[in-house]
């Protein structure tokens, strides 16, 4: 090989690994983004829930880190609120730092995810079909488009396991105690298997031995008993 081709093939190589670099660095960075906006909407519920220790007399007692839930489930329970009748005993889940997710149970300690790969949309007076990947449009139906109902999903990395939570650790007579499993961020929805039927699970609702909450859902339920 010529000293001219191995200059030229030096170029390539350079180029082919800038274009590496570039893609490797453009995939960290979402990655990275999606545990930050995890970790500030953690952040920002506590900076809204530890005020109330003093204003509402709601006490609040950290038991882990409160943000090592994000990067790993384990049976520990995070953080203890306490109202004037209530002990809310509560284990933070964040099943996918991705918020276009949907979250099934299958079981308390078993459930699937599954992602939203895209909507299929319909200009009105066309009938010309965009697909919109990743996002679900505000208020299309009000504009030049309206949304069908095949939602596109994948099934991500199979069938996961929740370790069984050490709530029982955390109960007491002296005041009604109540299991909570704090989901966040919020998935697009959260559903269990019932008789082979997919059921919703809403912010409050019960399911097995605990209840399913968002952040903002529990705040409001401690603002009704502090009111």
């Amino acid at each position: 090989m010529s000293e001219e081709q191995l200059l030229y093939l030096g170029y390539w190589l350079t180029f082919l690994a800038e274009i590496i670099c570039l893609v490797a660095i453009v995939v960290f960075l979402i990655i990275a983004f999606r545990y930050l906006r995890a970790i500030y909407k953690r952040s920002k519920f506590l900076a809204r829930l530890i005020p109330l220790d003093v204003r509402e007399g709601v006490v609040v007692k950290k038991i882990t880190s409160q943000y090592g839930s994000i990067f790993c489930n384990t049976k520990k329970v995070d953080i203890i609120v306490e109202t004037k009748e209530k002990r809310y005993v509560i284990k933070y889940f964040t099943p996918s730092v991705i918020k276009n997710i949907n979250l099934f149970f299958i079981t308390p300690n078993r459930y699937f995810i599954t992602n939203v790969k895209g909507y299929t949309l319909l200009l009105r007076n066309v009938g010309f079909i965009i697909f919109a990947r990743m996002f679900k449009p505000k208020r299309i139906e009000e504009t030049f488009l309206r949304m069908t109902h095949n939602e596109i999903y994948e099934v991500v990395k199979g069938e996961k396991h929740l370790p069984t939570i050490d709530f029982d650790s955390y109960s007491t007579k002296d005041k009604i105690t109540e299991n909570v499993l704090m989901v966040n961020p919020i998935p697009l929805n959260i559903k269990y298997i019932n008789k082979n039927r997919f059921e919703p699970l809403l912010s409050g609702d019960e399911y097995e031995s605990f209840k399913i909450f968002s952040t903002d859902g529990f705040l409001k339920q401690l603002d009704r008993e502090t009111d």
